[in-house]
């Protein structure tokens, strides 16, 4: 693949003869090692091809806590979170300047999953007011995360002053 600017990158993708359904029988299966096996088998496949950077897709992040199943020193392995959130993040921030939003209100749907928890995080530094969404029954989870958003907002603010007594007055999280 070659940029617009003439730098290049080679591609290789390495499926895996893993269907679906099997992916999700792995997920409940307790004993999964098969499948992170498998898996594995394919990050060192992808390193013989030169690869220095694996992506883990589909179910494969699932299946391996996100990637923390598979340690590598010699290569950088990752999922397709970050670049969802970062895509998101830079989206957001065009139609911000675009539509002249001063003041704006970011609602994550999907607050306590991988990339919107992500989302949520990052975006806090900039937006001003957060309004996080999640299923039926995760209030609890939306709960912590909104605490977390907090804790970071208020550490953000110590951080700010040399004598490391920044002080802040927070409203009650609106559910």
């Amino acid at each position: 693949v070659r940029s617009a600017d003439g730098k290049a990158i080679r591609l290789t993708v390495v499926g895996l003869a893993l269907t679906a359904e099997q992916a999700l029988a792995a997920r409940r299966d307790p004993v999964k090692d098969w499948v992170k096996n498998h898996i594995k088998d394919a990050v060192e496949f992808s390193k013989s091809l030169g690869a220095c950077v694996v992506g883990l897709g589909a179910y494969t992040s699932i299946l391996t806590d996100a990637g923390r199943d598979i340690v590598e020193n010699d290569v950088v392995v990752t999922t397709g979170n970050s670049l969802t959130a970062a895509a998101a993040l830079s989206a957001i921030e065009k139609a911000r300047r675009r539509l002249r939003i001063d003041q704006p209100r970011l609602a994550v749907v999907g607050a306590t999953g991988n990339i919107g928890a992500v989302l949520a995080q990052v975006a806090s530094r900039t937006i001003g007011e957060l309004v996080l969404v999640g299923r039926p029954g995760s209030r609890n989870r939306i709960e912590e995360a909104a605490r977390d958003l907090y804790q970071a907002a208020l550490d953000g603010i110590g951080a700010c002053h040399e004598d490391g007594l920044g002080r802040a007055i927070l409203a009650s999280p609106r559910f």
